[in-house]
């Protein structure tokens, strides 16, 4: 009872782990670069403002912040939903985890 993926059911698991240890960095730094700005003076008092990721997207208007909507959907989703959801499968498996005999643990692990 409680359990998210149950006995016998991870033969991929440990595959998808791995995957996702390579690309969650990856994808949380694409995600978050997406607010830096760079400022570029215009010598009258004004300044443009572009996507330091894409010097060619203006930070302004509704692409812009359509970009914004996006990428802050996707910092919940990566950076904060992805560790969270690992976090509650290990956390769901921590008795078998805890009571292994070996590194690689049992078929049902």
């Amino acid at each position: 009872g409680g359990r998210i993926i149950g006995e016998g059911s991870s033969g991929g698991l440990k595959y998808i782990f791995m995957a996702l240890f390579y690309l969650a960095p990856t994808v949380s730094t694409i995600v978050c670069s997406t607010f830096a700005v760079s400022e570029f003076d215009n010598g009258d008092g004004t300044f443009d403002r572009f996507m330091t990721a894409d010097m060619s997207i203006k930070a302004e208007g509704a692409d812009y912040n359509g970009l914004l909507l996006y990428a802050r959907i996707m910092v919940v989703v990566w950076v904060f939903g992805l560790p969270m959801a690992l976090f509650a499968l290990l956390f769901s498996h921590r008795r078998a985890i805890k009571s292994r005999k070996s590194r690689r643990g049992g078929k049902h692990l």
